[in-house]
C-alpha cells in the first residue's frame, strides 16, 4: 500500500494494484486498503503479472487470471493460474512489491541466509551462524512489533549466557488492582469512535501530509470506556524468567 499509494502522490496518472489472491487474503491493513481506493487507486484481485515486455524500457505487461485450488503448506488458499486468462496492460513503470528481505551486508558473507532473504537464527537462542551475533525482529522473521520485543529479550538473555552468566532476566513486581465495574455497563453497545481523514484531494497532493487526524479528546476518553477491563482480578507476582521458560 505504501508504494501505491506514494506513487500517486508522485503524480502517477493512474495506480493499478496486482494481486494474485482475494482482498481477503491481502497482507495489508483492511484501512489502508479502504483508503487507498478512496483516493482512486484500482485493484485487480486474482490476477498476477507473469511478463514485463518492452525494448529499452518497460512498455506493456503480461498478467494471467488465478483462481483458488486447494491449499499451500502453511494453510492458505492456493492460487493457481486459469488457462488461456492471460491478457496485456499499457505501463511506464512497475514496482514490485513481494515481500522484505534483510540488508545483512557487509556480513554477507559470514551469515547463513534462508530462502526468503531472512537471517538464519537459532530459533532457541536467536544466534545467528556467526558467533556471538544475534538477530531479531524484521530480520529474521517480518511479523509484529510485539514479537519483535520478545525476540529482544530472548536476545538479551542469550547474549548474557554468551558472556558466561546465568541469563536471569526479572520481571518487575507489580501490585493488584481493586478493580469496581457496573455488570450492566457491559451489556452496552457502544460504537467504535473513527478518526477523521484528511480530505482526499489535499491529501493525495501533499506527500509528507498525515492522512490520519487521529481522535479528539473527549472521542478519545468515549472509546476508552468500552475497554472490556481484562485484567480486573490479575495479581503478577515478581519472579524471574529463564531462557527456558520463554516460548
Amino acid at each position: 500500500m505504501d508504494a501505491a499509494r506514494t506513487a500517486l502522490r508522485l503524480n502517477a496518472k493512474e495506480v493499478i494494484v496486482s494481486y494474485r489472491r482475494s482482498r481477503n487474503e491481502m497482507p495489508a491493513q483492511t484501512e489502508e486498503v479502504e483508503e487507498a481506493m478512496e483516493e482512486g487507486i484500482k485493484f485487480m484481485f486474482l490476477t498476477n503479472p507473469v511478463e514485463f515486455c518492452g525494448k529499452e524500457k518497460l512498455e506493456k505487461v503480461k498478467l494471467i487470471k488465478m483462481e483458488f485450488k486447494g491449499f499451500d503448506k502453511s494453510g492458505r488458499r492456493k492460487p493457481v493460474p486459469v488457462k488461456e486468462s492471460e491478457f496485456e496492460m499499457d505501463v511506464d513503470l512497475a514496482i514490485v512489491c513481494i515481500g522484505q528481505k534483510a540488508k545483512v551486508s557487509p556480513f554477507a558473507d559470514e551469515l547463513e541466509i534462508t530462502e526468503r532473504g531472512q537471517i538464519k537464527v537459532n530459533p532457541r537462542t536467536l544466534e545467528t551462524s556467526m558467533p556471538g551475533v544475534f538477530a531479531g525482529g524484521d530480520v529474521n522473521n517480518p511479523s509484529t512489533v510485539v514479537e519483535a520485543v520478545r525476540d529482544g529479550r530472548i536476545a538479551a538473555i542469550s547474549i548474557d549466557r554468551y558472556f558466561g552468566y546465568d541469563g536471569i532476566l526479572p520481571f518487575p513486581e507489580r501490585v493488584e488492582v481493586e478493580t469496581h465495574y457496573n455488570e450492566e455497563d457491559y451489556l452496552k453497545e457502544i460504537p467504535r469512535k473513527k478518526p477523521e481523514l484528511e480530505n482526499i484531494e489535499k491529501r493525495i497532493k501533499l506527500l509528507s501530509l498525515e492522512v490520519n487526524k487521529g481522535l479528539f479528546k473527549e472521542e478519545a476518553i468515549e472509546e476508552a470506556k468500552r475497554c472490556l477491563h481484562c485484567d480486573r482480578g490479575k495479581k503478577v507476582v515478581k519472579k524471574e524468567i529463564y531462557l527456558t521458560e520463554v516460548k
